[in-house]
């Protein structure tokens, strides 16, 4: 079930965290300077930190929250075995369009919304509203930890297809 387009979002994060982090160490050894430095020594380092804040604005996040949303739930579906794309945290409504729209690129073609928060009818027609056709009801089984074993256990649902 892995997905390709799922799997290069992972790894294209998973880059950016190394170079976030190699980026970090970058100020976190200025700020260790400045904890050491000289009165003379700390206007000098000020301007070196102020000027990476600068530069980290040049390296967002390649993804936005609904793509991120998107990726969760499909590490979700492959990690719990589910038998299908689960969907069981829908994305906030500034979230939606980058969210379809990253199912879309990815090619999922159906999913089930197993999602149980108040939000959910609004879900719903955030969905329908970028052309995700409520096809009904459904169940998605999956794999879970309970009580210290990992058993299958069935969640409902609502199925929709991405048109």
């Amino acid at each position: 079930m892995k997905n390709t387009f799922f799997e290069a979002m992972r790894a294209q994060a998973e880059a950016f965290a190394k170079e976030k982090a190699a980026r970090e160490a970058v100020r976190k050894a200025l700020t260790a300077r400045y904890r050491d430095a000289s009165r003379e020594e700390e206007e000098a380092i000020d301007a070196e930190i102020k000027a990476w804040y600068e530069e980290e604005k040049k390296h967002p996040y390649p993804y936005s929250d609904g793509a991120c949303r998107a990726y969760r739930a499909y590490a979700a579906s492959l990690n719990n075995e589910s038998s299908a794309f689960e969907v069981s945290d829908l994305p906030w409504e500034k979230d939606y369009d980058d969210f379809v729209g990253t199912l879309r690129a990815a090619g999922i073609q159906t999913f089930v919304v197993t999602d149980q928060s108040t939000a959910l009818m609004d879900g719903i027609h955030e969905l329908t509203g970028r052309g995700c056709r409520l096809i009904g009801t459904a169940a998605v089984t999956r794999k879970e930890y309970l009580f210290g074993r990992r058993e299958e256990k069935e969640h409902r649902g609502l199925e929709f297809r991405l048109s």
